[in-house]
């Protein structure tokens, strides 16, 4: 039979200094516990009425609630001591740590003891008092954290322990002047976290040799290993190559050289260019190397800046490799785009008053702090994609606060100022407050450029936009309409000035064959209800089949799926396949 005798389950804590206590089996003194020197008795035999030494608090509860008392732990009718030290809280947490974890050692055993009682009996049910009464055994053995009972001594040691690792992490971030946006945005952030906790307590980080010799040389590999990863799935995808130009802090002219594929975009290589004449030979030729490298027949597109050399460059690339597309960079020309629109009298007009606005604003200290006080700290100046767009996002942010700016402008705190007096200061406040054309036009420019920043938005990012860069500028020029449609003959010759500007880049710098099979590729438009291609989307596609694709059988192949892709037949009819339609990106894995 199991002994269920309370005192095996709960064991008595240790007599108070100065009883001598002795073991029943051995007659031997029994080890005292080394938090004894911290509470006084009340009585010469009372063990269980402390007196705390450091802060006089009465503990009742023995030595055990004495070091939550100590360790600054809630609960169990105990105070925190105001007097202990990190030193002692460490302790006293590392012997309650000890304790629980010796109580769960010896409830585990209980429980095998009762599984092993219970498999004892005839034809293996179990004794005859475990038939009568199957629970007799287990009664003493309580939740231990039932509903609405005090937490466990476990889960009030973890609780304390990850408060202290999180002021921890918190103080090396700060301390290494590391952003908290390190937490969302780094993906190695939250596994190096899990990694360090299962190694448990004592992890001792490498050092700094190790660091930059024997680490950073199984990264390299690491990094070697995924390139070849990527390298390998080139053959069954096709890749882009991506040139960029810059130049670093010693004035060295570098091409970068960049490979990206539906696994993602890797950097290959750069090379100085700062010796050579950057003339479109000269370019051409780096490229020309590297597309060897790459391999010609994984090749699909090389992507470079819009310049006259790096387009003359692309022409002579395409005359070399026939089956691969040069195109230039598409946030390139729609920054470029937005410059000419910028050029355009009406906008150049309202543009320039804004920046009178936020120039006056941010060159003066007073005056900007009153705006800040205005506009509860929201800045107007606001970082953009590139430089051109810049003037248009902070025309919208400029939009947002116009009547906390009117509010500045027509308060006591700016009538009492010495810059209300000066004529640059009367300017821009008769600007801000009492003209209100100029908000009209604010409103306007903001609304027809809006589309276009959109569109910079969605091929400067993360994911792959060929297969929606076409239909965006479509939809950007259809806004643009939309909104002059009501506004009569002025409006019409605004939007026929607008269209001219994005046709001007879109026709004769941006648009490629394979922006058209892009879209035509797409199932989100392909499938979309009341979407039809026109034949400009058609020839584009075409093209790209007749220039990539060489063997007259692979053709045939490929006008027979043509078909089967229209009408949603074989597996792109699949439920699955229909629900990927809207949800996942073409190109994405």
């Amino acid at each position: 039979m199991l002994n269920c005798n309370p005192k095996f389950l709960f064991p008595n804590p240790c007599f108070p200094i100065g009883l001598q206590i002795q073991n029943s089996k051995t007659n031997m003194p029994r080890k005292l516990d080394p938090f004894w020197e911290y509470g006084e008795p009340k009585a010469p035999n009372d063990r269980q009425n402390l007196n705390c030494k450091l802060c006089g608090k009465d503990i009742r509860g023995g030595v055990y609630r004495l070091k939550f008392h100590l360790a600054q732990i809630p609960g169990r009718d105990v105070g925190p001591c105001i007097n202990t030290n990190p030193e002692l809280i460490q302790r006293a947490m590392r012997a309650l740590g000890e304790l629980e974890h010796t109580r769960e050692a010896k409830e585990e055993l209980k429980r095998k003891l009762k599984r092993s009682a219970e498999g004892s009996g005839p034809s293996g049910t179990g004794s005859t008092a475990a038939l009568v009464n199957p629970v007799a055994a287990s009664s003493f053995f309580v939740p231990r954290t039932t509903p609405g009972s005090q937490p466990s001594i476990g889960s009030m040691l973890k609780r304390t322990e990850k408060e202290q690792a999180d002021r921890l992490m918190a103080k090396f971030l700060l301390w290494s002047d590391i952003p908290f946006s390190i937490v969302r945005n780094n993906p190695f952030f939250q596994p190096t976290v899990d990694a360090i906790a299962s190694v448990g307590r004592g992890y001792k980080i490498p050092s700094y040799h190790d660091f930059r010799g024997r680490i950073l040389q199984d990264e390299k590999r690491d990094c070697t290993q995924r390139l070849e990863d990527f390298r390998a799935s080139w053959a069954q995808t096709g890749c882009t190559v991506m040139s960029d130009g810059w130049t670093d802090q010693k004035g060295r002219t570098l091409i970068n050289f960049l490979v990206s594929c539906p696994k993602g975009t890797m950097f290959i290589k750069s090379v100085d260019a700062s010796h050579q004449i950057k003339d479109a030979k000269t370019l051409c030729d780096l490229l020309d190397v590297f597309i060897l490298e790459v391999g010609e027949q994984n090749v699909v597109q090389v992507i470079t800046d819009n310049t006259a050399n790096y387009v003359a460059a692309g022409r002579m690339l395409m005359d070399r490799h026939p089956t691969l597309f040069w195109t230039p960079c598409a946030a390139h020309c729609i920054d470029l785009m937005l410059e000419d629109i910028g050029k355009i009298p009406f906008v150049k007009d309202i543009v320039d008053s804004s920046k009178s606005i936020t120039k006056f604003i941010y060159n003066h200290t007073s005056v900007l702090s009153l705006m800040r006080k205005c506009t509860n700290n929201k800045e107007l100046v606001r970082p953009a994609i590139t430089r051109f767009a810049t003037s248009f996002i902070s025309l919208q942010s400029l939009l947002n606060s116009v009547w906390d700016l009117k509010r500045m402008f027509l308060s006591e705190e700016w009538r009492s100022s010495s810059m209300s007096h000066k004529p640059e200061g009367e300017a821009v406040c008769r600007l801000v407050s009492y003209q209100e054309d100029f908000w009209a036009g604010v409103q306007e420019v903001c609304v027809v450029t809006e589309p276009l920043v959109k569109v910079l938005r969605l091929v400067d990012g993360e994911k792959p936009a060929m297969g929606y860069l076409y239909e965006a500028m479509d939809r950007a020029k259809e806004a643009i309409r939309a909104y002059y449609d009501d506004k009569g003959d002025d409006g019409f010759q605004k939007q026929l000035l607008l269209w001219g500007v994005i046709d001007e880049r879109w026709n004769n710098t941006l648009h490629r064959p394979i922006h058209a099979a892009g879209l035509f590729l797409n199932p989100t438009f392909s499938y979309a209800c009341g979407f039809d291609f026109d034949a400009e989307i058609m020839d584009g596609f075409l093209s790209c089949v007749q220039k990539m694709v060489r063997s007259p059988e692979q053709r045939i192949e490929i006008s027979k799926q043509i078909e089967t892709y229209k009408m949603a037949g074989g597996t792109f009819g699949f439920e699955m396949a229909i629900i990927d339609r809207t949800i996942k990106m073409p190109g994405i894995f």
